[in-house]
């Protein structure tokens, strides 16, 4: 994406200096309508509903269990 955004900006279209620095002007409030209406909602809607949890309960599923343990045997 910036490579094209340089790209975008380097290039000459031909005409006066002041032509080249409006398309300039107009290319640089396009890329940042497209940052504000593009990136800034995402990433408000991302951190607002990925926020971590402070406290992690632990589980209390009510079955019966047993603590259980495995020895391995060698190889041979």
């Amino acid at each position: 994406m910036g490579v094209g955004v340089v790209a975008l900006w380097r290039s000459r279209k031909g005409g006066s200096g002041l032509r080249r620095y409006a398309r300039r002007a107009g290319l640089a409030v396009a890329m940042l309508a497209g940052l504000f209406f593009g990136l800034l909602p995402f990433s408000q809607s991302y951190v607002t509903t990925h926020a971590a949890r402070a406290y992690v309960p632990s589980p209390q599923l009510g079955a019966p269990f047993e603590e259980v343990s495995f020895r391995a045997g060698e190889r041979r």
